[in-house]
């Protein structure tokens, strides 16, 4: 029997786009495959049949296939995570309301003094300001040790 393999119609040939500062100060995409280069915009096509895409990447994990991944926020196991900073989440909100930072807030004192108040006063003060969250310490394995770092004004 001949063993026949079928070959792709098109194939597609990537590279990054060329960086130019404009005079403005700010910087501008041009086309890689062309002499002379032209202005590439994402989600438009150019003449040339360019296109410049953006995609964020990510590697989800199978946390059955783990025995010991614990989700950083609801402590539990199993489903999709994701690796975050040095401790893994699930890919779904599983626990509304907590959210996970990329980076550290910055802490406030009038946070504090807000989060403390009775509620009736406190959230007349959070329609202007934002909601007055804690930020606790959190372990690599992602439990919570009960010390707060800090408050900040959270608007979200």
């Amino acid at each position: 029997m001949k063993k026949t393999s079928i070959k792709p119609k098109y194939t597609q040939r990537i590279e990054a786009p060329i960086a130019k500062k404009e005079k403005d100060g700010s910087a501008s995409l041009w086309c890689p495959f062309c002499k002379p280069s032209h202005k590439i915009l994402p989600g438009m096509e150019a003449l040339c049949g360019t296109r410049l895409e953006v995609r964020a990447v990510q590697i989800v994990f199978k946390a059955r296939y783990e025995k010991d991944m614990k989700c950083a926020k609801c402590g539990g196991g199993g489903g999709e995570m994701v690796r975050f900073q040095n401790a893994f989440v699930h890919t779904h909100d599983c626990t509304p309301g907590v959210a996970t930072l990329t980076e550290p807030p910055k802490f406030s004192r009038w946070a504090a003094f807000v989060a403390k108040l009775p509620d009736s006063l406190k959230n007349r003060i959070e329609k202007r300001t934002g909601k007055a969250m804690p930020v606790d310490e959190v372990t690599p394995t992602g439990e919570r040790t009960g010390v707060v770092l800090g408050h900040f004004f959270y608007k979200g």
